[in-house]
């Protein structure tokens, strides 16, 4: 099979993304299934699920312990100290379900690579088949992810020190006059330094995802379907036979044959997954503003013809009210997840496709094997009865 630039997989990867998540005959249930899996992929999902949140308990911790903190101090009681146990047992929890949080997307990338690459919609077939690869995928992610932290700390440390030694001089000589000439340079240095670190976590995750976890997922020349990861483990299997050195191998085998093809399937990974969830964020609020508009009419009727005829009437205005509100809730809800989901399932498919130019083994299951040219996609070799896995979900 030749190679696929960056630029003509995308149209194939389009296509690949709508044989994943609407087959035929098309199904919501399955459609909302797939596109869970593929939405907690996304870092973005993350913020959304996890992050937020997460910030909303800081928030109010740090609020509380400010309070507490003058309490304690005022009355002289042990408040402050139970207070910072208190903020340890959160922030130690809070670690763990973040490693956990880590592991479950680790195993849905390894799953959707799973759905992409075989198309099938057994998320829980897939899940269970990928049990190695998810886990070594997950053990290079917690590593490459604290290799990134201690570079990052390294980089922004001179810029660290350099506030907080304006910091020290500021307040030993008193309130200044315009403290902001004294802070906004190491500020504006240390946001920057972020803003440039952060293409380079975004291209390193990308990596890891689009070129290092196929090589955990397919395996070696041996493998040729499921199951191929426990094939190259098992009593037989040559002590060369290492998955995740083979995986590194291989993309810096891509990586010397075509640098510049790689560079720009990063850049179009990111340009391109983001244009199309604006686009679908746009249509989403089309509907949620065509769906809310009606609902807010209807509340000012309800409003003018029930808040004044008592505590019941208000009663039942409320609850109208609540429900239309959770309505809409679990509407933009559907939406977003339908949104992660496609541009989740779009980079894992342009990333298999761009991909299978360079590895043999994932190019003879992600197309016919008869016919291994890159267009078009046909559907894999019908199986027989008894290799068909029992049906899930």
């Amino acid at each position: 099979m030749q190679p696929l630039s960056a630029t003509d997989a995308i149209g194939l990867a389009f296509a690949h993304t709508r044989t994943v998540l609407a087959p035929k005959p098309f199904r919501l249930g399955r459609f909302l299934k797939l596109a869970l899996v593929a939405a907690v992929t996304q870092a973005s999902f993350f913020s959304l699920a996890v992050g937020y949140p997460l910030q909303g308990v800081q928030f109010l911790a740090i609020s509380r312990m400010r309070q507490l903190q003058h309490d304690s101090f005022v009355g002289g009681g042990p408040a402050f100290a139970v207070l910072l146990a208190v903020v340890l047992g959160v922030m130690v929890l809070a670690l763990l379900f973040t490693v956990a949080y880590l592991y479950l997307v680790a195993r849905a990338r390894a799953t959707l690579f799973d759905l992409v690459v075989y198309r099938g919609a057994r998320v829980r077939e897939a899940w269970r088949r990928q049990v190695k690869a998810g886990r070594r995928y997950f053990g290079l992610f917690l590593l490459a992810m604290a290799a990134f932290w201690v570079v990052t700390l390294a980089v922004l440390a001179p810029f660290l020190f350099a506030f907080m030694k304006a910091a020290r001089a500021q307040v030993q000589a008193g309130v200044s006059s315009n403290p902001a000439a004294v802070f906004t340079p190491q500020v504006f240095a240390i946001v920057g330094m972020v803003w440039l670190l952060m293409p380079v976590w975004l291209a390193l995750d990308a990596i890891l995802q689009d070129f290092i976890l196929p090589g955990l997922a397919v395996g070696g020349p041996a493998a040729s379907g499921p199951g191929a990861d426990q094939a190259l483990d098992g009593p037989d299997a040559h002590p060369a036979d290492r998955p995740v050195a083979r995986a590194f191998q291989r993309f810096m085998q891509l990586l010397r044959q075509s640098p510049g093809q790689l560079a720009l399937f990063l850049l179009l990974r990111t340009v391109v997954a983001v244009g199309i969830a604006l686009a679908l964020f746009l249509v989403a609020a089309v509907a949620l503003g065509a769906l809310a508009l009606p609902c807010l009419l209807v509340g000012r009727l309800l409003y003018g013809a029930l808040w004044s005829g008592g505590l019941g009437a208000r009663v039942v205005f409320f609850a109208v009210g609540a429900a239309a509100a959770l309505g809409l809730a679990l509407v933009y809800l559907l939406f977003t997840l339908a949104i992660y989901g496609v541009t989740g399932t779009f980079k894992a498919s342009y990333a298999a496709l761009f991909y299978s130019g360079y590895y043999p083994e994932l190019a003879a299951l992600i197309t016919d094997r008869a016919n291994v040219t890159p267009t078009p996609l046909q559907a894999l070799p019908p199986q027989t009865s008894a290799e068909l896995p029992p049906p899930v979900w």
